[in-house]
């Protein structure tokens, strides 16, 4: 919460508690806390939804869903 109180005063990129989030808001233009309040409110509704459907997956599907996006994120890291 502080830091991203006192990165705003820099034009900082808004934190969220992971660094694929943080990733896809910077993406999609987040500039502000109220991009990760939203952020966080779809996502609580999306799991509270279709949460449920999730449980039928193997973990190995889940894990190869956070594989791919993670490499987005090693592109990015390479690009700077």
């Amino acid at each position: 919460g502080l830091s991203n109180i006192m990165g705003s005063f820099f034009s900082c990129m808004p934190i969220s508690a992971s660094l694929s989030r943080s990733l896809i808001q910077q993406t999609v233009g987040g500039r502000t806390q109220i991009a990760s309040i939203v952020s966080c409110l779809l996502l609580l509704i999306i799991l509270l939804w279709i949460g449920p459907f999730f449980e039928l997956l193997p973990r190995c599907v889940l894990a190869s869903i956070i594989v791919v996006c993670l490499e987005l994120l090693q592109y990015y890291y390479k690009i700077l």
